[in-house]
């Protein structure tokens, strides 16, 4: 898997147990919800600034956020399947 969208599958998985919107993180974070969908989407990687934003306005470390963004399956449970 990329790296862009292993970064977008953890901002996803967190943003949705913490029941928030693209629009509200996205705007809480000062990025457009669009560039969140596409962070999200995997099709752009996050910058540094836009990653500690987003991860402050979903109030999550960063280093937490890079350890699901590392292993999105066990952060959602599911065993991968060789």
């Amino acid at each position: 898997m990329r790296q862009k969208q292993r970064w977008g599958d953890a901002l996803r998985i967190v943003r949705a147990a913490r029941k928030q919107t693209q629009v509200t993180i996205a705007r809480g974070a000062g990025i457009s919800a669009g560039h969140l969908n596409m962070i999200e989407g995997g099709h752009r990687v996050p910058s540094t600034a836009t990653l500690e934003a987003l991860c402050d306005e979903l109030w999550i470390p960063v280093a937490m956020m890079a350890r699901i963004a590392e292993n999105p399956e066990k952060a959602l449970g599911i065993e991968a399947v060789a």
